[in-house]
């Protein structure tokens, strides 16, 4: 037989966002926040990277936390999907008081409801991140671009006052 076929990532997939930029902390919600939106599981070592990674950011917390994972335009190997789920299942016993996931790719949604029910995990899949967000009773902030100016200080205070005045013009 023919063994599996090397995977070439479908055009419009965002690796640019590096694995450890993928989550999250609320601590006022205690939610952890996990965006798989254009994101490519395709081995075995990448799922031992996502919950090392996980186990990393929780592990000092003390208590368990809200997932939401964003699995908009998510890709999984269909070799690994039970290596997955059961590394969700060990994030689940050890950081996860409870996991609700989103996507709007109906294929996706039924593989992954599949492949938890299959390890006993209830799904709580949705298909937008306001279905899930009405779910929990909270609101996701999106996300904002942080910019970072270095300037001698004698500049600072125009340079702020430029900031503002462009914003104060633009919001009213």
């Amino acid at each position: 037989g023919e063994g599996p076929q090397a995977y070439s990532p479908i055009h419009g997939k965002d690796s640019s966002i590096k694995l450890e930029e993928r989550f999250r902390y609320d601590s006022a919600q205690n939610l952890f926040y996990v965006n798989f939106k254009d994101f490519i599981v395709n081995t075995k070592a990448d799922v031992g990277k996502i919950e090392f990674m996980v186990a990393s950011e929780l592990s000092g917390l003390g208590k368990k936390v809200h997932a939401l994972v964003n699995y908009e335009n998510f890709y999984i190997n269909s070799e690994i999907v039970e290596d997955y789920t059961s590394m969700v299942n060990r994030l689940m016993e050890n950081f996860y008081q409870d996991v609700t996931r989103y996507t709007t790719s109906q294929s996706l949604h039924t593989q992954l409801e599949s492949a938890l029910k299959k390890a006993n995990v209830v799904p709580n899949i949705f298909d937008s991140s306001e279905e899930a967000e009405k779910f929990l009773h909270i609101t996701i902030q999106p996300e904002k671009d942080v910019v970072l100016i270095l300037t001698a200080a004698a500049q600072k205070q125009s340079i702020m006052k430029a900031i503002c005045n462009e914003a104060f013009a633009r919001t009213g």
